[in-house]
């Protein structure tokens, strides 16, 4: 829904990187929760006065005026999530996992509830609309209760100071990531058209997921972690590089598996008349394994108090992606894509180089911790071309045998060369997972 990505959007501009900012901070006052809370809340109550009243003009604007009406409805959604900020940086600056995960659990159980409840009553997309609602209102409630926070009416700029230059820093990278993200979409439409925009955003959303399922959720539960370990570099160090061997492990077998079964996993799961996306999923495979490392590396820029790094990272990518389209889009779709493969990876090669400067991290023991799980997924690619080479040799095109043949052969064998390569190392890793006071 249009809307609901809209207001999603939204949320993530009213935070304008302060929970970052405070998560990331070793020491943070009273003042600074009640200054960052206010000034939250405060922007959040302006921007859902002006979707309320500005509602149809945006409505148009989105392409579609009959969505007016829950617009109004989606942006009680905004001050229910900025009231729940605060809550939620303290919980998470305390390393409450298990808070936080409960109160989500429960708020995913009361959109399910709500739901399916006003599904048999209106029988509308209301349903989902007021659902949505009641998620963010449970998750609210849950969190206050929790965190046991009481705000005060309260701002201090001088407290404030302290924390806006990163804040404002982290609020850049996300417009300039949001920005290239939606300005390359609109280039493509341009240039290919809508089919071709269609193909991609597919392609896209589909090597997307690992990234926000996974990844995405290492670093999250990572960040608060990092950001107290700052000043102690060695136990940083050790926990970065575990993290990055977990990252690995879980997301090269991934992407290798989706570009080896891209065409019969299209076939199966969308059908057969999206299997033109299969050469753009094939090459954003690539992509997504740069883009699930590189939340490792927007992670410990961040948590060491260094988000420029990312900012520039982003501008760059800015400036290269959309300076080369104009160039390449003469050669094609496919190549376009390669062209931001090739951009990504680069940039990503010299932001860990920094990174491992930062950290002190030897040629030596970037390849004593990764060339084993590099090696078994360069194992698992071999066995995968081998299969898909016989695979070759058949008569007959069939998708569901062809896909739960790279998906048995991937499940039995992968963990059977990790095993092999790394036993001893796995076993470490989750013990440690298991009794983390007794790593």
């Amino acid at each position: 829904m249009l809307s609901l990505a809209g207001v999603q959007i939204i949320q993530v501009v009213i935070d304008f990187g302060l929970s970052a900012a405070l998560i990331q901070k070793l020491e943070v006052t009273e003042s600074q929760y009640h200054s960052s809370f206010n000034v939250i809340l405060s922007l959040s109550i302006i921007i859902t006065i002006f979707v309320f009243i500005k509602a149809s003009l945006l409505a148009a604007w989105l392409g579609n005026p009959q969505i007016a009406s829950l617009l109004k409805y989606l942006a009680l959604i905004i001050p229910l999530g900025s009231l729940a900020i605060i809550p939620r940086v303290i919980l998470a600056r305390q390393l409450n996992f298990k808070k936080l995960t409960i109160a989500e659990i429960f708020s995913t159980i009361g959109y399910g509830g709500i739901a399916i409840l006003l599904l048999f009553i209106l029988k509308n997309v209301y349903c989902m609309i007021f659902g949505y609602i009641g998620e963010q209102l449970i998750l609210l409630i849950c969190l206050w209760l929790f965190s046991k926070w009481k705000p005060r009416f309260h701002f201090s700029w001088k407290a404030f100071r302290e924390i806006i230059y990163f804040s404002g820093t982290v609020f850049s990278i996300r417009f300039v990531r949001l920005l290239n993200f939606n300005v390359f979409k609109v280039l493509i439409n341009r240039f290919f058209g809508t089919a071709t925009l269609g193909l991609y955003s597919l392609a896209f959303q589909i090597i997307d997921l690992p990234v926000q399922r996974i990844a995405k959720i290492m670093s999250k539960v990572m960040y608060p972690i990092l950001s107290k370990l700052q000043q102690n570099r060695q136990e940083y160090k050790q926990l970065f590089l575990n993290t990055s061997f977990i990252l690995l492990i879980v997301i090269l077998p991934i992407y290798i598996v989706l570009f080896f079964a891209s065409e019969s996993f299209m076939a199966v799961f969308y059908g057969a008349k999206w299997l033109a996306a299969v050469p753009y999923l094939k090459i954003l495979c690539l992509s997504g394994i740069v883009i699930s490392l590189w939340t490792n590396l927007s992670l410990v820029a961040m948590s060491l108090g260094h988000p420029r790094l990312e900012f520039y990272l982003q501008i760059s990518i800015s400036g290269a992606l959309f300076s080369g389209v104009f160039v390449i889009k003469h050669f094609g779709m496919e190549a376009i894509l390669i062209y931001f493969t090739c951009i990504l990876s680069g940039l990503f090669m010299y932001g860990f180089y920094r990174i491992f400067n930062w950290l002190r991290i030897t040629p030596k023991e970037f390849i004593s911790h990764f060339w084993k799980p590099v090696a078994s997924n360069l194992i698992l690619i071999l066995v995968l071309y081998g299969i898909m080479q016989l695979e070759a040799f058949s008569f007959s095109k069939e998708y569901i045998p062809e896909l739960i043949k790279v998906l048995t052969f991937s499940i039995i064998f992968y963990p059977i060369i990790l095993l092999v390569l790394d036993k001893s190392r796995l076993i470490s890793l989750l013990r440690t997972a298991m009794h983390p006071e007794h790593p």
